[in-house]
């Protein structure tokens, strides 16, 4: 199933490392939109956490690998 452009944003986040609090502030929405975000990314995927959300998306071609950068001290999720 496709991701919309927003649980695309939200994953992308992820997979720098933010947390639902800094994705959040990232995009201007709420964190528990983020949750719900991330609760849609889950389903389509067929996942049940965040790190095998972003190796899904990437091992799909919905997420690109080289879009996933560090930032700072933070840990990326394919660190």
């Amino acid at each position: 199933e496709v991701l919309s452009a927003r649980e695309e944003a939200v994953l992308a986040g992820v997979a720098r490392g933010l947390t639902n609090a800094e994705v959040a502030e990232e995009l201007g929405i709420g964190e528990a939109t983020v949750k719900t975000h991330l609760a849609h990314v889950f389903a389509k995927l067929g996942v049940q956490n965040r790190t095998q959300a972003v190796l899904v998306a990437i091992e799909r071609g919905m997420l690109r690998r080289d879009a996933v950068r560090r930032e700072g001290t933070r840990r990326s999720a394919l660190a």
